[in-house]
């Protein structure tokens, strides 16, 4: 590894520079819930929600005592930092942390304990009746993912401050639909000159990206270009629903806003999107939105109801209040 980072904002430790990592450890733990079986006095084990743990040891011998001072302000802070590494990028708190004193010592030993938590690009359906997010191999279909955590290809970029990951999007109802998607952000997102969100997304042809909704340039609405917007079977919204912008050719979007708080489609002239209320899961507070119409489930074809989707979106800084 040449890159092991952890931190956000200007309080980011690179634990290379300022030393050593001696080692990093992945820990997954299971987490049991008694259950009451029904007209029974028998408790059994459940398997509950996961954790997973990062042990994280290494030295200090650069500038000590600022550098200790600075892994002190991110443990006690308590608020939520970026673990970023070549091989992967996970979100977390530092829940333990210990710096024993070594009389004499140049440098000063650490180990850090980092619990990892659902941040940024953590994506739900927000309505949707047998409608599914999926990993990119397919190997589970659930109504919340957490692209840190699992197969979804997320990518961190600091220099050009974006982050971006990837889902499919499953519709297993006989008929199509609208499904509406929320995503956690950060709160402080990237804006064009006339006050678009920076937010692109993706859809995969078999080939290539291709972007079809993107903040305007120049005017204050987001661009839909549903001939981008492909299927796994090969066929596009535009040839299922005709070529057009707005939410009756099969895609419509709507702008961030808080947890909690109802928002209207982001063109004024979008007459099929209804407006969408984000929800209060934990996790992130500021949220943004879009709904695709899905066609519907064919059992002999599935491919027809999925599409392979990538969002991308743009901050101004890695500040994110965070609600556990």
């Amino acid at each position: 590894m040449v890159k092991i980072k952890i931190g956000l904002d200007e309080n980011v430790l690179d634990l290379l520079s300022i030393g050593n990592v001696n080692r990093i450890v992945k820990h997954p733990i299971k987490v049991y819930q008694k259950k009451h079986l029904t007209g029974k006095h028998n408790i059994l084990q459940s398997l509950g929600s996961n954790e997973t743990v990062y042990l994280i040891e290494g030295l200090i011998s650069q500038n000590m005592d600022e550098n200790i001072a600075k892994l002190l302000s991110l443990y006690h802070s308590q608020k939520p930092v970026i673990f970023e590494t070549d091989s992967f990028t996970v979100a977390g708190k530092i829940t333990d942390l210990e710096i024993p004193y070594d009389a004499g010592q140049l440098w000063r030993r650490y180990r850090l304990q980092l619990t990892e938590i659902p941040f940024w690009g953590t994506t739900i359906i927000n309505e949707g009746k047998n409608a599914y997010l999926a990993d990119l191999n397919l190997q589970y279909k659930t109504k919340q993912i957490f692209p840190t955590q699992t197969n979804h290809n997320f990518q961190l970029d600091r220099e050009n401050k974006k982050f971006s990951f990837e889902f499919i999007l499953v519709n297993e109802l006989e008929e199509a639909c609208w499904i509406k998607i929320e995503t956690q952000i950060p709160d402080n997102i990237a804006y064009t000159g006339v006050g678009n969100p920076k937010i692109y997304v993706y859809s995969w042809d078999g080939n290539e990206w291709k972007n079809f909704l993107q903040p305007h340039p120049t005017t204050n609405y987001f661009d839909v270009n549903n001939a981008n917007l492909y299927f796994l079977d090969g066929t596009t919204a535009a040839e299922l629903y005709g070529s057009g912008n707005y939410g009756e050719k099969g895609v419509g979007c709507y702008l961030p806003n808080n947890r909690g708080e109802t928002v209207n489609p982001a063109n004024e002239s979008d007459p099929e999107t209804s407006p969408l209320t984000y929800s209060q899961t934990y996790g992130c507070q500021k949220r943004w939105g879009f709904t695709i119409k899905m066609p519907q489930y064919d059992g002999g074809n599935e491919s027809k109801s999925r599409t392979k989707l990538k969002i991308e979106i743009y901050y101004e800084k890695e500040k994110t209040t965070y609600y556990p």
